[in-house]
């Protein structure tokens, strides 16, 4: 069964492409990427960035106290969806300058029920533009093919493996960098 927009709280219906409910199971709500806005965190965005990582990964990954540093000192981005939705944030990445001067990336979400639309490819491509010259750096569990996929097609190359890189006990990560000239 397709939602309406009112059903979904959705004033305007032009740019959503549907939605399925199923009995039971989250659903994904399909947008066109001209509703979503990349802008520069703001202090006002903290909860709703730790938020968004409670969501997506079942626990707060960036300290409460660290979130707005982050947005004060470093590299803080979220994706907005823009129009009868509110306004809502449904994704953020978040990084900070090392002392060699290159960046490194703290965390990047989006909401699952935005997941695969492009919004992460956005945000990053949007952090890549602001550090023009800087390499960055990412780590990312070898489990989590999605991402590292994504890295590899933004340039990012393979540094090195890392046992546990979380101390979380999740398994092997691995340093990724771009060479961002």
């Amino acid at each position: 069964m397709l939602c309406t927009p009112s059903k979904l709280g959705i004033v305007s219906s032009n740019r959503l492409t549907g939605v399925r409910r199923e009995q039971g199971k989250s659903h994904r709500v399909r947008i066109f990427m001209d509703t979503v806005t990349i802008r520069r965190a703001e202090l006002n965005d903290a909860v709703a960035i730790l938020a968004l990582e409670t969501a997506a990964h079942g626990e707060e990954v960036t300290s409460r106290y660290d979130v707005p540093m982050f947005i004060e000192f470093g590299y803080a981005y979220v994706a907005q969806l823009e129009g009868g939705v509110d306004g809502r944030i449904v994704g953020a990445i978040v990084a900070l300058p090392t002392r060699d001067g290159e960046i490194k990336v703290n965390d990047w979400v989006v909401h699952p029920k935005y997941q695969g639309q492009g919004i992460g490819g956005k945000l990053y491509r949007q952090l890549i533009a602001e550090t023009k010259g800087k390499g960055l750096l990412a780590v990312v569990l070898k489990s989590n093919r999605r991402s590292l996929e994504l890295h590899h097609k933004l340039g990012f190359s393979i540094e090195k493996e890392v046992a546990d890189p979380f101390q979380t006990g999740e398994g092997p990560g691995v340093l990724l960098r771009l060479r961002n000239g």
